[in-house]
């Protein structure tokens, strides 16, 4: 058992439900297990006589409070803090003198809060804690207060989280200051997702109890006034959103101001968001290494939250419409191992780096390592393509609204060359609608043992020289042959808009009421041999009466379907029994889900909050919410969200999101929609013309370092020196120190320097690299 869940016991001894231990789960795999403890043996460690008063990282503290109850004199400044989940020693802004002291600082700022997972700025800047140099807001982590938890509960914290807001515009004494209380409902771990809503328990204002009277984190109060707490994002304040009282309050619009107000916007005040975990060194678990030391350890791979830089992508609308289902990329396929087919309603592609715009309509070709537009694929189409598939014989199928491809006549389906983009005449299906008043249509096309199965809108196909056979808007062709399967005919009485394959099943989804003359509300299981409904399933249930569903994939052991309203659900792939639900709020409807290396992605056009364990919309019953940026990952197994995977920086054309979610053979994942611009590796906002790349994560640990060596130096100091460590990223690590059950410093060099210890010490080194992969540690060194 590691050290996170042995204290989590302590925190909260009531037995975890289903789904926050399955976000526990997942908060696991996402950091590995070495990232949880900085050790991982069952020893015990020996009682540590070492004098926690945080002055230093050897003497690091497990809390503010800590440092309050046994220095009680110690004034209020920074601070030297570890616990076993937050692994190395770092240094906090601890408030030593409110309320009893020991309060540690997460956050600080005016306006213009991200409100982020992963925090803003640098951890470091949260240490000045007041000050115009810290109008400009900087927050932990969550993964780094989740670390000064040690792993508890949010909802746990005795104290709540703590506010201290400017009530004036030049604060000169404690009462220009108001203190407030926010005590969470049901909340696990730490996010900064406050405009998400998150329920409370209750609230305070400078000591005295206020009525919820259904009030969130979003906005709170009894007033408009002083009596408000809002954090939502609103155009009046220039969407910068902050700890905002009611608009009645006054405030300045300049740079000096602690209450910052503009036009009749809300007044927002410096705040400091501080939290008191009473946690005590004694009281925590961590284990002495062994002499041999400890193994590396990895963490999950999941993909770079920025995105790979290119200058090459597609542009405009070729059909005059920017309008939902008419966005610039709608799907890719990898044609060959050098090139990725991009499909959409783009008019052109483009590079506006080189200057360079060229009409290229609805299926263009890209490089895939580089991105680059490749010139020598042009195939011609009047209408938009809107599925793609890569058949076993190397053709691009295309499915879409177009009629003619290079000329000729193809409604709706063509297989072509990947190289040339000329139509292959040896391998056509023919679609036809002969239903009245419906359109013709290809929107999903799937490859799955032996056949090509389509979906879409159309009554009746033929291929390799056959006559045409009734199938209403789901089929399957032979590979070889393109022949229909006369044995696999369902009937659907509403367009088919995805397919996903598995167990022997076809898993379909769409705008459909029945299938076959039988009732399938939405999604279907329908046999591969037969095409009749799979019987005996639950039947699939939705976030709201009036729906539609969009996407529906096989992982593993469960199915996942999303559309509207706002809802991804995961369910049992042999029962279809409900394993886990998510809905998204503002904008929301899942568009495409594609597992990929044990993880489920998913898009919508949604850009900020999804909601674990909520099934219905718009109302949301729960309090995990999390931070979503139109793309979000799913543990494919338990189907716990991943909130460290958000990607930076993206914009788009209309806020529709992704409609194309694809990894290519190199691990790159490719988004694709109305997307407009990303933020990179170098951290510069690029433009991506309708999809940008995510490079693969790193989870390999580095090598472990050599030759580590003690000596005693002429000041009568321990030295450790140890030889450089390898990464296969190539970039520079760091290493930590540990002596006996703890990391004690973190070096960038090979040697490091301490006082003698008293008693005898076992030290290690290893190497960590920048995504937190740590090498197998050196056996042990003993001083003095």
């Amino acid at each position: 058992m590691t050290a996170l869940r042995m204290h989590w016991r302590l925190l909260a001894p009531r037995p975890l439900p289903r789904r926050r231990a399955m976000a526990v789960a997942a908060l696991t795999g996402t950091l590995g297990v070495g990232a949880l403890s900085a050790v991982a043996q069952p020893a015990q460690a020996a009682p540590n006589t070492t004098i926690r008063d945080g002055l230093s990282a050897q003497t690091a503290a497990a809390s503010c409070w800590e440092i309050k109850s046994n220095f009680p004199e110690k004034p209020d400044g920074i601070y030297w803090l570890q616990t076993p989940t937050l692994i190395v020693p770092q240094q906090f802004w601890c408030d030593q003198t409110t309320d009893g002291g020991g309060w540690v600082l997460v956050g600080r700022g005016r306006e213009g809060w991200g409100f982020g997972y992963g925090g803003q700025g640098k951890s470091i800047d949260v240490t000045t804690p007041t000050g115009q140099a810290a109008f400009a807001p900087r927050a932990l982590a969550a993964r780094t207060i989740d670390g000064l938890l040690d792993g508890g509960r949010v909802d746990a914290l005795p104290d709540g989280i703590r506010l201290r807001r400017a009530t004036v515009t030049n604060p000169t004494t404690a009462g220009h200051w108001q203190e407030s209380r926010l005590r969470l409902g049901d909340r696990d771990r730490w996010v900064w997702a406050f405009g998400g809503g998150m329920s409370l328990a209750g609230w305070s204002v400078n000591g005295a109890t206020k009525p919820v009277n259904g009030g969130t984190t979003a906005s709170v109060g009894t007033d408009n006034a002083y009596q408000r707490i809002s954090t939502t994002s609103a155009s009046a304040e220039g969407y910068r959103p902050g700890f905002a009282y009611g608009n009645t309050v006054a405030g300045l619009d300049n740079t000096s101001s602690y209450v910052w107000k503009t036009g009749s916007g809300r007044a927002v005040p410096f705040t400091q968001v501080y939290l008191r975990p009473k946690l005590l060194s004694g009281d925590l678990t961590y284990s002495n290494l062994p002499d041999s030391g400890a193994p590396a350890t990895t963490v999950r791979r999941l993909p770079d939250n920025a995105s790979k830089t290119q200058t090459w992508g597609v542009s405009g609308s070729a059909n005059g419409s920017g309008a939902l289902f008419d966005d610039e990329v709608h799907a890719f396929t990898q044609a060959t191992a050098d090139r990725m087919i991009v499909g959409g309603n783009f008019q052109f592609v483009e590079n506006p780096t080189a200057g360079r715009k060229v009409e290229q309509s609805y299926l263009a070709a890209f490089d895939v390592d580089t991105a680059d537009w490749l010139s020598d694929f042009r195939p011609t189409f009047d209408g938009q393509v809107l599925a793609l598939a890569t058949l076993p014989n190397g053709d691009v199928v295309a499915g879409g609204e177009f009629k003619t491809v290079n000329g000729r006549a193809v409604p709706g389906i063509v297989a072509l060359d990947p190289e040339t983009g000329q139509i292959d005449n040896q391998w056509q299906v023919q679609l036809e609608q002969r239903s009245t008043g419906s359109r013709l249509f290809v929107r999903a096309l799937a490859v799955h043992g032996g056949w090509l199965y389509i979906g879409g809108s159309f009554s009746h196909l033929s291929g390799g020289g056959s006559n045409p056979a009734y199938a209403r808007n789901a089929a399957r062709v032979d590979l070889q042959t393109a022949q229909p399967d006369r044995s696999w005919r369902p009937a659907f009485d509403g367009s088919v808009n995805a397919i996903s394959l598995g167990n022997g099943r076809v898993y379909l989804a769409g705008w459909f009421h029945n299938v076959s003359g039988r009732a399938a509300e939405r999604v279907a299981v329908l046999s591969a041999a037969d095409a009749s409904l799979v019987p005996g399933l639950a039947s699939p249930t939705f976030s709201a009466k009036a729906n539609y569903q969009q996407a529906i994939a096989v992982a593993g052991d469960s199915v996942w379907y999303g559309g509207s309203e706002h809802m991804l659900f995961q369910v049992d792939a042999a029962t279809f029994a409900r394993q886990t639900t998510n809905i998204t709020r503002r904008g929301g409807d899942f568009q495409v889900i594609t597992p990929y290396d044990g993880l489920v992605f998913a898009s919508c056009h949604c850009n900020q909050y999804t909601y674990a364990g909520a099934d219905t919309y718009p109302t949301t019953n729960t309090n995990q919410v999390d931070n979503i940026n139109f793309v979000g990952a799913w543990d494919a197994d338990t189907g716990a969200y991943i909130p460290d995977f958000l990607p930076s920086g993206l914009a788009t054309r209309a806020g529709h999101g992704a409609w194309a979610i694809q990894p290519d053979s190199r691990g790159t994942l490719w988004v694709g929609g109305d997307f407009t611009h990303s933020r990179n590796g170098t951290g510069a906002t690029q433009w991506n013309g309708g999809f940008f790349r995510l490079g693969v994560g790193d989870n390999q640990a580095p090598a472990t370092p050599g030759n580590l060596a003690t000596r005693r130096t002429n000041a009568g100091q321990l030295e450790l020196t140890w030889t450089a460590s390898t990464d296969d990223s190539g970039r520079a690590l760091t290493y930590e120190v540990i002596a006996d059950d703890r990391v004690i410093a973190v070096k960038g060099g090979v040697s490091a320097v301490f006082d003698m210890p008293t008693t005898t010490t076992n030290y290690f080194v290893r190497a960590v690299d920048r995504s937190g992969n740590r090498s197998a540690t050196t056996a042990a060194q003993t001083a003095p």
